[in-house]
């Protein structure tokens, strides 16, 4: 290498003088001492450039010699290994955050307007067929059904007559799943915000449709013991689940799963709980104490809260 770029210099050389010589400029003895003294810089500049060590001069050598030219440092692998470390550090204190927030706000947007479909198929049905007094469920927790009834086919009757001609007429449903299990349609279990099983879905029946949106909608009915009467059941409020992302997680109430209700007291459709105080939908959203009441009150709570979910929502 040395010898190369050596005999590259001296044509250079050889060059100039001849033409100096031509021009009657510069003695032969004078021409041959500053050719030996940039060869001796040459040979130093050399030896200390290819053994990686800096110095004052800066080698660029011409096509002939092949385009020699000093190397730039680049990034060792440790520096590399380091930087990435950074940067997956930071993606894991980010990103869930992000999407924690991308989350809240377009489950509260699908809510709120679900809602709004939900209520104006309530009014329409209303038109048609009266106020809800009229529609034979006395949902103020006045209606009775004999248990054998029930338990016969009397549940499957009750929901579904009052999913298909109270609601689906006025509604865009594309998936019609009629009555059965959730979990049969392909629904994971719903659980509480704690990590506990919601007591009542998917192993309770319901009447199953899916929205055009994707929204999953359940119809049932509240229903218990009348003490000192094992022949009946109590029937009361309907109650009306709407997953608000299908069959997507995280399947949680209070998160994507809420329940609404439709009362001959109000004769509105609304959020289950919307008539208690502000404290109380609080607690049955899972303030304190959490769960209090299978967090049933958070859409309420939403309501009250302008159907935004901010940092003052349990989340």
């Amino acid at each position: 290498m040395k010898k190369e770029i050596l005999n590259g210099w001296k044509g250079r050389y050889n060059k100039r003088f001849d033409n100096k010589q031509r021009r009657g400029g510069a003695t032969l003895q004078g021409f041959i001492d500053r050719v030996f003294r940039g060869m001796q810089r040459l040979n130093a500049a050399i030896d200390l450039e290819l053994r990686g060590v800096d110095c004052k001069y800066k080698i660029n050598y011409n096509s002939s010699m092949k385009n020699y030219s000093k190397k730039k440092r680049a990034f060792t692998l440790a520096e590399v290994l380091i930087t990435l470390g950074i940067i997956g550090v930071v993606a894991a204190l980010t990103i869930p955050t992000l999407i924690t927030n991308y989350q809240k706000k377009e489950f509260a947007a699908r809510l709120a307007k679900t809602y709004s479909t939900l209520a104006q198929a309530a009014q329409r049905a209303q038109v048609d067929y009266g106020d809800v007094s009229s529609w034979g469920y006395q949902s103020n927790h006045g209606s009775t059904i004999p248990v054998d009834e029930f338990v016969n086919g009397g549940q499957e009757r009750l929901c579904t007559t009052y999913a298909k001609t109270y609601f689906i007429p006025y509604l865009r449903v594309i998936k019609d799943y009629g009555f059965g299990r959730i979990s049969d349609i392909g629904y994971e279990s719903w659980k509480l915000k704690n990590g506990n099983y919601f007591w009542q879905a998917p192993s309770d029946y319901a009447y199953r449709i899916e929205l055009s949106n994707g929204v999953g909608v359940f119809f049932s009915f509240n229903y218990g013991r009348i003490e000192g009467d094992d022949a009946n059941l109590k029937i009361s409020n309907p109650n009306i689940f709407v997953d608000v992302n299908g069959k997507s997680g995280p399947n949680i109430m209070g998160r994507d799963i809420y329940l609404f209700t439709l009362t001959s007291t109000t004769n509105k459709f609304q959020p289950y709980g919307s008539s208690f105080e502000t404290e109380v939908l609080e607690r049955g959203c899972g303030y304190s104490p959490a769960t209090i009441y299978g967090s049933y009150y958070c859409a309420a709570l939403l309501q009250r809260m302008g159907w935004k979910i901010t940092d003052a929502y349990p989340w």
